[in-house]
């Protein structure tokens, strides 16, 4: 009597505790298809001033916030980087390609800091082909060493981002590049898991992101410089709405005020359209087994080729 009471007891307290496990699963499911706003946090800080609300996300179901950085959450680099560089042999290559310019110091290197800070001027006018490998080696140089005098590259480098590559693109669709960024976001990862604190347990935040911008060449003015149209830009290359909430977080934690995607790709495409200029004119030229014009040279967008761009050098 005493053992079926005991068992009557026991079914009880398994009755009431899968009840209870069953409303906390109800309670969830509810939970993580309601919004921040409805929820009453969309507007709460969560770095740098930014709310769920300002990162364009206070009005999508906690879910889909959850799904949106799951697509992100571990990037396949070999998809993403489609032509990486080898920086050892791009350095040698952007050394032969400078020489006999005021890039190179007496003692044979380079101070890429020209690469921001104005023409590079060479004794005379030669006509280089740089492959777009040697370009995405100089363009992360530039971002690793760049400074306030250049605002477009330094927001670049305070974003925590490395060039990964930086591709040039030319066919009967149109000439355009394409530059890739590494981005380190584990500094505001804790942040991020708080806001989506009901879902945590779905998804996880990664650590590393890659910016993926699509630039189009409309022409070449005058002077011989690229003109850039921002096209698009993306996180991981993927179209999620998670993207704009990380960009915007990146440039609010270097204290750009949340800028949009659209901003920060104008910043990419001013980056790279001053460091091409500053290498010399986009154009064709004849010239000598060492590159030193000996024929017509022709500033314009022929001279932006697949994998390459040619460069009429600037002298004094």
């Amino acid at each position: 009597m005493a053992a079926a009471h005991g068992l009557k007891k026991l079914i009880i307290a398994i009755c009431v505790l899968l009840a209870i496990i069953l409303l906390i699963g109800l309670a969830i499911l509810i939970v993580v298809n309601l919004t921040p706003n409805q929820l009453g946090f969309g507007d709460k800080a969560i770095l740098e001033g930014e709310s769920m609300q300002s990162l364009g996300l206070g009005d999508t179901k906690l879910i889909d916030i959850a799904k949106a950085f799951k697509v992100i959450y571990s990037p396949d680099e070999q998809q993403i980087v489609k032509n990486r560089y080898d920086g050892t042999t791009e350095a040698d290559n952007a050394k032969t390609q400078l020489a006999n310019s005021d890039a190179i110091s007496g003692g044979g290197v380079i101070d890429y800091s020209s690469l921001y800070t104005g023409k590079i001027i060479y004794g005379k006018e030669y006509y280089h082909i740089y492959d777009d490998k040697t370009l995405a080696f100089l363009f992360a140089k530039a971002v690793s060493s760049a400074t306030e005098s250049h605002p477009d590259l330094k927001a670049i480098k305070d974003m925590n981002a490395t060039v990964k590559e930086f591709t040039v693109n030319s066919n009967s669709s149109g000439k355009s590049i394409r530059v890739v960024l590494e981005a380190d976001i584990s500094s505001f990862k804790s942040a991020i898991e708080e806001a989506i604190s009901v879902v945590k347990s779905f998804v996880k935040i990664p650590s590393k992101v890659y910016i993926v911008s699509y630039l189009k060449i409309t022409g070449v003015d005058g002077d011989g410089r690229l003109a850039l149209s921002p096209a698009s830009l993306k996180i991981n290359d993927t179209d999620t709405t998670a993207s704009e909430a990380i960009l915007k977080m990146l440039s609010s934690e270097i204290g750009s005020g949340g800028e949009s995607t659209a901003v920060i790709n104008q910043r990419i495409a001013g980056a790279v359209g001053d460091m091409i200029f500053n290498l010399g004119k986009v154009g064709t030229a004849t010239a000598d087994e060492n590159h030193v014009i000996n024929g017509n040279s022709s500033i314009g967008i022929s001279g932006v080729l697949p994998g390459s761009i040619g460069l009429i050098s600037h002298v004094n």
